[in-house]
């Protein structure tokens, strides 16, 4: 490919512009589309001008490294002064450069202002490989938004996807699996399934967890009780003291339960689960 470069304006590489923006989507819907038949993320570039380069220099989007980690996402360029009728939810887009988010609109990360190469770096290691089983759950739930099963596997999902992922998107993706267990919890009341909603306060505090608000989440866990815990919810409960006295360097408490959760059924599932 014939590499020109332009002098007396700004100074960007043909070869960039033809690369760059066949990656690009030009519509939202489209992109949204791609993501749920591809199970990815998407990641958009809101732009104050009629180029994907105008606001990240080139030196950015042609980064091997990012080159290779933005094949993880569906690309889509989103003009800022006309952004469309499916773009009506990213809100306020004056200041705003960069919005990771997955096919049904929930946004996971923004980024404000030009965003450095190391920046978009972080944010597209935070993104999780692979979302079929959340599309799968999320889809089916938005149907009725009546079946609390179903909304806490979107919550479970987006939680197991937030304690692996970096900062960049951690927080943003435990606070969507907070929603969603929050959901849960009031359905569960409603179909008046005790153990259901109770699951989902203990997997709220274990959330806290994540977060690193350890000593918030054994606050919340101790007001449970767990001599009154149902029997089919003590492993995740001796599993969230666990991590939470881990997270506050109690190994003495986090020892004690660790022996607890071994003679629970099922507890060697979730011990396994604490090594991963």
């Amino acid at each position: 490919m014939k590499v020109k470069v332009i002098v007396g304006g700004l100074s960007l590489l043909t070869v960039f512009f033809s690369q760059a923006e066949s990656l690009w989507l030009s519509s939202l819907k489209i992109a949204k589309k791609k993501a749920l038949e591809e199970n990815r993320l998407i990641l958009a570039n809101v732009l104050k001008a009629d180029c994907s380069i105008c606001e990240t220099g080139h030196q950015v989007w042609t980064d091997p490294e990012i080159q290779y980690l933005m094949n993880q996402v569906v690309p889509v360029q989103v003009n800022a002064k006309y952004p469309g009728p499916d773009a009506a939810s990213l809100g306020d887009l004056s200041d705003t450069e960069i919005i990771l988010l997955n096919a049904f609109g929930d946004v996971f990360a923004v980024h404000h202002g030009t965003i450095t190469a190391v920046e978009l770096k972080k944010l597209l290691k935070s993104v999780p490989p692979d979302v079929q089983r959340l599309n799968e759950a999320l889809g089916q739930f938005l149907i009725t938004e009546e079946n609390p099963t179903l909304s806490q596997e979107v919550a479970t999902c987006l939680q197991e996807y937030g304690k692996k992922s970096l900062d960049a998107v951690r927080n943003a993706l435990l606070e969507h699996s907070d929603r969603y267990f929050e959901i849960t919890y009031k359905l569960a009341k409603k179909e008046k399934d005790d153990r259901l909603a109770e699951h989902a306060k203990i997997s709220l505090a274990l959330n806290e967890v994540y977060k690193g608000n350890a000593r918030l989440a054994l606050e919340s866990l101790k007001k449970m009780k767990i001599g009154k815990i149902n029997t089919s919810n003590l492993g995740l409960m001796h599993f969230a003291y666990i991590e939470a006295y881990r997270a506050d360097n109690n190994e003495k408490e986090s020892s004690g339960h660790i022996d607890r959760l071994a003679l629970v059924p099922g507890g060697s599932v979730l011990l396994r689960k604490l090594e991963e």
